[in-house]
């Protein structure tokens, strides 16, 4: 049966270009950047691409509860995906969501995987996945 609108949950995922270029940038011997304002950056190496994207906010937003992801957990996260295929939302209950995302690409492309519970981020994994 369908879940009337109402009583659906949603994700939102809002997406900007980035301002990392106006950030403190800190790079290794290689020239790779290995943190931006003290934050390991996802979907980049050495240069900042043109037009680069980042993940701005993430609501979650359920029946009788509505809940924004703690800046932490999305930080310097780059060049966010804008295909659905690549973006999956589950639950095990009404309690439990779980988001996953792929995003950057080929030598920069990466997983990150988030653990909802009663609408607040529980756990975090991010994972390297090279195309």
């Amino acid at each position: 049966p369908k879940i009337p609108t109402a009583q659906r949950s949603k994700v939102v995922i809002d997406i900007y270009p980035s301002n990392a270029s106006y950030r403190k940038q800190v790079k290794d011997a290689d020239g790779n950047i290995t943190s931006i304002d003290k934050v390991k950056p996802w979907g980049i190496d050495k240069e900042l691409p043109e037009g680069m994207t980042e993940i701005k906010s993430i609501r979650v937003q359920q029946p009788g509860r509505g809940s924004v992801f703690v800046r932490e957990a999305i930080k310097n996260m780059f060049q966010p995906t804008m295909d659905f295929e690549n973006i999956g939302v589950t639950s095990i209950d009404d309690d439990h969501i779980f988001l996953y995302m792929i995003n950057g690409s080929g030598a920069n492309r990466y997983t990150t995987l988030w653990t909802i519970k009663e609408g607040k981020v529980i756990s975090q994994i991010i994972f390297k996945n090279p195309e």
